[in-house]
């Protein structure tokens, strides 16, 4: 996977990037305040330093940051591996591995930053020398994926869960368990405050700009997320519902269920599973409110698995809930062979890779 994610990011940076892969990272604050534009003025403000051109910069830090997302899940799942449901859990169509290798317009946004702050809370668990300071870093990435990009702050329940047990597990105790965690809800809240606030600009001109200065074709903006920038909350709501015209919403359910089936399953085999399943739901509910005003409703899901899967992770390397007796072959192997056939689109309904290929000589949208 993680080669097949640096010949795209590759072929990205040839291509001179993209409008919504790359394009998101580089809305700044040339219009004035504005979600998302602190982390694009700081990466061009890195570019200019480091004498790069902006592409270069956000095809580097995406690299940077999915070698550690990858690491980071590796390490931290590596001795639950040999479990069949725990493989399983891992290759679910909807985790990032198989959800990202299935949809390469949707790989790589701004929730890498966030998911990579979770595999350095992992790591942190699994080692005895710097866990504080790789946990302060992880709290750092968070927050600058936060106010990246709000969906990020969407998972901060999530992510303060998975701090305070790290850190009681490495023996923080008392009050001194609750600062990073709540260091972790405050940035978020703030995050989230900030993107209401400054949520989109009359005049998306201005954003442009200093990338033309720095030599990107001005169709760069054209389409793609920075164009996005003059859309509000309720052009994002009006959209979702034109998207519900075309797909009924009721076959997401189904495409959720399906996609769930190895978390749920994996949780199933364990002692402690109600706290699991109960953390299933709850990380579930915190993404609910990017499915009414956001089209991208694969990434989200997608965002509920990564932080459930991470929390699992959590617990099992804190020794709070333990593995029982292995998944049974005939339940498993069907997930496994599952995640390598299907995930969910990025945005609605489901890809199937497989069929792609054996109709792709037949297809003219294969040539797109």
């Amino acid at each position: 996977m993680l080669l097949v994610e640096f010949n795209r990011l590759y072929l990205d940076f040839l291509a001179r990037g993209g409008s919504w892969k790359q394009g998101d990272w580089l809305i700044t604050l040339a219009a004035g305040p504005l979600r998302r534009g602190i982390l694009g003025s700081a990466i061009l403000w890195g570019a200019d330093a480091l004498h790069i051109g902006p592409i270069t910069a956000v095809v580097g830090l995406q690299a940077l940051l999915l070698t550690v997302l990858v690491a980071g899940t590796l390490i931290g799942a590596w001795r639950f591996l040999g479990r069949p449901e725990m493989a399983a859990l891992i290759l679910s169509p909807a985790l990032f591995p198989v959800f990202w290798a299935n949809n390469p317009f949707g790989a790589e946004r701004k929730e890498l930053i966030g998911f990579a702050a979770f595999a350095l809370v992992a790591v942190a668990q699994t080692r005895s020398k710097v866990p504080g300071a790789l946990l302060a870093l992880a709290v750092v990435v968070f927050l600058i994926g936060a106010f990246g990009h709000e969906a990020n702050a969407l998972l901060a329940p999530a992510f303060a869960v998975m701090l305070w047990i790290a850190g009681r597990q490495k023996g923080v105790s008392g009050p001194g368990s609750l600062v990073l965690p709540a260091l972790a809800l405050a940035g978020s809240a703030a995050a989230i405050a900030y993107a209401l606030r400054y949520s989109s600009v009359a005049d998306v001109t201005p954003l442009c700009q200093p990338l033309i200065d720095r030599g990107l074709d001005p169709r760069f903006c054209d389409t793609g997320a920075i164009a996005w920038m003059d859309k509000d909350i309720a052009f994002g709501r009006a959209a979702v519902a034109g998207m519900l015209k075309t797909w009924p919403w009721q076959g997401f359910f189904l495409v959720y269920l399906a996609a769930s089936a190895p978390a749920i399953y994996a949780a199933w085999c364990c002692r402690g599973r109600r706290l699991l399943l109960g953390l299933f739901l709850l990380t579930g509910l915190a993404i609910l409110p990017l499915y009414p005003v956001a089209m991208d409703w694969g990434r989200w899901l997608d965002l509920h698995m990564v932080s459930f899967t991470f929390l699992f992770l959590s617990l099992l390397l804190a020794g709070r809930v333990a593995l029982q007796r292995p998944g049974r072959l005939t339940l498993v192997l069907p997930m496994l062979i599952a995640g390598l056939l299907w995930s969910p689109a990025h945005v609605y309904g489901i890809k199937i890779p497989i069929l792609r290929t054996l109709l792709c000589p037949f297809l003219e949208a294969c040539t797109q």
